[in-house]
């Protein structure tokens, strides 16, 4: 382990954490990108499923939005299933191919948020979540789940889908609860193939402090940042880190 290692990897969860105290989000689209670059692509995937789960717990015990179970059980269950596969893909996928669909995906979700979101009305979003799930809603969690497992990145898919219609506040009480159950079963799945090991379980220590300090203040600015600036802000930093992994 190098002394790189251990200075970034706080630093990076906090940033990552701020976000996912902001949004439900963060851990795939900042610290994936970035630590991708540091620690190897594959070692980082692994890694955000433990901190996912680890950090997912904690965002569910502060955040207070009602969630209808018949909305958010189905697409949660249908993630896990797709983040099974996706992490079998992963294994059979190699490095290079790996790095270019990463930061493909980060891409779009940054153009998305920018110029699709930033043209929304706050008051044309729906404050609460739907009673229940329709087919379409089950697809886009199987597809986030899918591409979770394989390149660690869950949350462009949900950002185009709930993002279109959902308010922050109850976008972000979605994005916890279906992201949660996932984590935990890809790093099961990993685990089973073999793809976690005791490097990277230190990692996950190492970024404790930086996560827990990230949600706290992540949490209090959430209160405070508008739906337009939010989407501006996390549509740029997507931009610019999708390109260390592209080119």
């Amino acid at each position: 382990m190098t002394l790189t290692e251990i200075l970034s990897l706080p630093i990076v969860a906090f940033l990552a954490f701020f976000l996912k105290g902001i949004a439900g989000i963060g851990v795939s689209t900042v610290a994936v990108p970035i630590l991708s670059l540091i620690i190897g692509a594959k070692q980082i995937v692994v890694l955000s499923s433990i901190v996912n789960v680890i950090g997912g717990l904690v965002m569910y015990r502060i955040d207070p939005q009602p969630a209808p179970r018949h909305y958010w059980c189905p697409i949660a269950a249908l993630m896990i299933v797709g983040a099974v596969l996706g992490g079998i893909a992963l294994k059979l996928t190699p490095l290079k191919n790996f790095e270019k669909i990463l930061g493909i995906t980060i891409l779009a979700a940054g153009i998305w948020f920018i110029i699709w979101r930033g043209k929304k009305k706050s008051n044309s979003l729906q404050e609460q979540m739907p009673q229940r799930a329709c087919i379409k809603d089950y697809l886009i969690g199987f597809v986030g789940g899918l591409s979770g497992g394989f390149v660690g990145i869950n949350s462009p898919i949900f950002i185009l889908y709930f993002g279109s219609s959902l308010a922050k506040g109850p976008m972000r009480r979605l994005l916890v609860l279906i992201l949660l159950p996932s984590a935990v079963s890809q790093v099961a799945t990993y685990t089973t193939l073999g793809l976690m090991n005791s490097q990277i379980l230190v990692y996950s220590m190492i970024c404790l402090p930086g996560l827990l300090r990230g949600i706290y203040i992540g949490n209090g600015t959430f209160f405070r940042i508008s739906e337009r600036i939010f989407g501006v802000v996390l549509g740029g930093v997507l931009i610019l880190l999708s390109w260390g992994l592209i080119l």
